[in-house]
């Protein structure tokens, strides 16, 4: 074979059931991967105390905006096709700001859960 070598196979091939087990739930004949639902509902619950505080918590409400307004910002200089060396310095300040109005955020929900 001239340099080049047939690989032999171990004669297992990979199946569906070399994976971890999971837990399903049978819906209308087809499986359903209950941990799927599980997460569903918990980013559903999430985003409904985040609605919910956009609405009453003033506090909650201005972080918010500082935060979305700051996404804007790093966007714009991202976009960039050049960075100069004050660019790259103004990203790495709002990067650090944002992540501290989504901790703010975070300290927030916590206490609301």
């Amino acid at each position: 074979m001239s340099g080049l070598q047939k690989r032999r196979s171990s004669g297992r091939r990979n199946t569906p059931f070399d994976k971890p087990p999971l837990h399903v739930l049978i819906f209308q004949d087809k499986p359903v991967d209950v941990s799927i639902l599980c997460r569903g509902d918990t980013v559903t619950r999430e985003e409904e105390l985040i609605e919910r505080l956009m609405r009453e918590d003033e506090e909650f409400i201005k972080i918010k905006k500082a935060h979305t307004e700051l996404a804007g910002q790093l966007d714009e200089l991202e976009k960039k096709t050049y960075l100069t060396p004050q660019d790259e310095m103004d990203i790495k300040v709002i990067k650090k700001k944002k992540l501290a109005y989504k901790d703010e955020m975070e300290k927030i929900l916590r206490k609301h859960r």
